[in-house]
């Protein structure tokens, strides 16, 4: 069964290759004679959020939509003289319109598994709960960034004349940070800041601040739960663990008290932990775009392992060179022996997972990371190790996908 689970698994990761190739051939469009369809699809979005077509606009929109990169498309729209507020406007258009299409691709990725029946039951419902999750955060995206980036954070920078040391420092008089494990000061918040009457803030849970998107994204993890639960994981016996982790994440977004935020998320990256199959899902575990709270994104999706690839061998590699080092420095290094065995055992705890993303959402529509060590709790760290996922294959071949600039020719 474990044979023709990695069979199918090959199959799908060969699906998700071809959906990435095909959303890379947006960049034809920049060819002469290039396909009339996809070119009318960049241009009609080129001239919706008010912009002349050219070369340029056209390369902003396409990098918006396949490298989910907004840097470029901010660019030009400062460069046509739009105003701050039209840009803020101008991004949330272009964010729905990226969302739209990429949910849409996972949906098709979604249906294709089922009809090709691929994987098992267990694996099939895993790939359905994470995109109806997925569709969840993703509508709740828009009112985060509006509340937190485009409103507050603003507000903030207003209020302290752009003085950012001054903003640290009220954060930090008025214990606005999610407390940590030992009640100190939080390195990320799951909560954010909410102006009073009297022009004070306070910290506002998720649950709270957010909650009708809280409340529709718990709904969906709950079914998700429950479906999985009816089901067996006949081949790596991960559903006790799978439906425990979905359960902390349950408990943790619906935590009104901030004193217990970081605890609660703590517990369910203790819980991700234990899940070692070929296919993880991945929760919100890092922030990116909120400078002063470090409000942690609303990451969503699901990796997949490349079958053809063995992070095992690499750990071996790794070990036999720890041995090597330790064969050559005995004599030479006082305790090497002792780093020797500590690196061992840090090797141990560590889960490395070479593949790619295969279904996101949510804050992943504004940036795809290409690696990612995690969890960042340290406490969590200590006692269950880290998960290192390295996307190489996404990597080289959005490379290959982008033209060849005219500044790269200057160059090389």
């Amino acid at each position: 069964m474990k044979k023709q689970f990695f069979d199918d698994l090959g199959e799908v990761y060969q699906l998700i290759k071809d959906k990435q190739e095909q959303l890379h051939t947006f960049y034809d469009v920049l060819k002469p004679g290039a396909e009339s369809e996809k070119r009318a699809f960049i241009d009609d979005f080129v001239e919706k959020i008010g912009l002349e077509v050219t070369p340029e606009r056209e390369m902003a929109v396409i990098t918006r939509l396949v490298s989910l990169r907004d840097d470029a498309l901010t660019q030009a729209l400062k460069a046509a003289g739009f105003s701050e507020e039209e840009i803020i406007e101008k991004k949330e258009q272009a964010y729905l319109w990226v969302a739209d299409y990429h949910l849409k691709m996972h949906a098709s990725l979604v249906e294709e598994i089922e009809a090709k029946g691929l994987l098992t039951p267990f694996y099939r419902e895993v790939f359905r709960g994470v995109h109806a999750v997925g569709k969840t955060f993703s509508d709740w995206q828009s009112s985060w960034t509006a509340h937190i980036i485009d409103g507050v954070n603003r507000e903030l920078y207003r209020l302290f004349n752009g003085d950012e040391e001054k903003i640290f420092e009220m954060l930090h008089e008025k214990e606005l940070f999610d407390p940590g494990h030992a009640g100190e000061k939080g390195d990320r918040s799951y909560s954010v800041l909410v102006e009073q009457e009297d022009g004070s803030f306070k910290s506002v849970p998720y649950a709270e601040a957010f909650a009708q998107e809280v409340t529709t994204a718990l709904l969906a993890l709950a079914e998700f739960k429950n479906n999985l639960l009816k089901l067996e994981d006949e081949v790596f016996d991960q559903k006790e663990v799978l439906t425990d982790y979905l359960q902390a994440i349950i408990e943790a977004l619906a935590e009104r008290d901030t004193a217990k935020l970081i605890p609660r998320w703590a517990e369910v990256d203790r819980r991700w932990m234990k899940v070692t199959a070929p296919l993880q899902i991945g929760h919100p575990l890092e922030y990116y775009e909120d400078h002063y709270k470090k409000a942690v994104a609303l990451e969503w999706d699901l990796r997949i392992v490349n079958p053809k690839n063995s992070a095992g061998d690499v750990k071996e590699k790794i070990k036999s060179m720890y041995a090597k080092l330790f064969a050559a420095l005995r004599d030479e290094v006082e305790g090497s022996e002792k780093i020797y065995e500590t690196s061992l055992k840090s090797a141990d705890k560590v889960q490395l997972y070479l593949g790619r993303p295969a279904l996101y959402y949510g804050a992943e529509f504004c940036g795809l990371f290409s690696a990612q060590v995690v969890p960042n709790d340290e406490v969590v760290t200590k006692e269950a190790g880290k998960k290192i996922f390295a996307f190489a294959d996404n990597v080289l071949e959005a490379s290959r996908a982008k033209p060849f600039m005219k500044i790269q020719k200057e160059i090389f």
